[in-house]
């Protein structure tokens, strides 16, 4: 099985600490978000691995090749303009060869390594991470599902159908992972560049069986803002 981390963005929500850094190697607890993606994946023997960068595509490269961390680097050239959904759909000849398929991991998500474990473990050969929390409140991606079955992902999803939140990371087969690749493809042809990427797999799970794998209680940290990153060191032990 592969990996694609998606590290692409700009962080403007975290700048001026985003300036010069990628969102991926702030750090929490002194160690950098990405190292924290690197052992879970490590954990799970998952040592095939792509980032798809963007912002500070070199200082990235600089970082893994400083820490031996081996991987391939796809560069989004265009990432300025662009939205994540198109970064992924660059890595989309990195994992077509495997016939475990891969996972799909935000750079911005700490967890712990038992998580990745749990959800490589899980039955469902197509599926996400997602947190039961149904806070009108909360900037989370809401879902709304039919069973483990998710048909809808938007932050507009009203509370009255909202079954859960969106974690990650995402594991897909070879054959889902393809379909998914060619679904965001259409949109590619037609210059739509700028989806982003949940949102576009709620699109596609309306036609698609895509699963949502409830977090049976790992603790976790999405990093958007500042004031994210001072609740993940409250929140992520060491």
């Amino acid at each position: 099985m592969k990996a694609v981390i998606i590290a692409g963005g700009q962080g403007r929500r975290l700048l001026p600490h985003t300036k010069d850094k990628p969102k991926c190697l702030m750090t929490v607890h002194e160690k950098p978000i990405l190292e924290y993606q690197f052992e879970a994946l490590r954990h799970v023997g998952i040592t095939d691995i792509a980032i798809v960068s963007g912002h500070c595509h070199d200082l990235l490269k600089t970082y893994t090749a400083q820490y031996n961390h081996p991987v391939t680097f796809i560069e989004n050239t265009d990432f300025a303009d662009t939205n994540n959904a198109y970064g992924i759909w660059l890595a989309k000849e990195f994992v077509a060869d495997d016939p475990e398929g891969f996972l799909l991991i935000n750079s911005d998500l700490v967890f712990p390594p038992e998580m990745l474990a749990f959800l490589i473990d899980s039955k469902e050969k197509d599926c996400i991470i997602i947190e039961k929390n149904t806070d009108p409140e909360s900037d989370m991606v809401k879902i709304e599902m039919k069973g483990n079955d998710i048909i809808a992902m938007s932050k507009d999803i009203p509370p009255q159908k909202t079954s859960a939140e969106a974690v990650g990371p995402v594991k897909f087969s070879q054959e889902g992972g393809a379909l998914f690749m060619e679904y965001l493809e259409s949109f590619v042809k037609k210059n739509e560049r700028n989806h982003w990427f949940f949102y576009k797999l709620g699109d596609f799970a309306r036609d698609h069986f895509f699963a949502g794998i409830y977090n049976p209680g790992f603790v976790w940290a999405e990093i958007d803002t500042y004031e994210d990153l001072q609740l993940a060191h409250e929140l992520i032990n060491v």
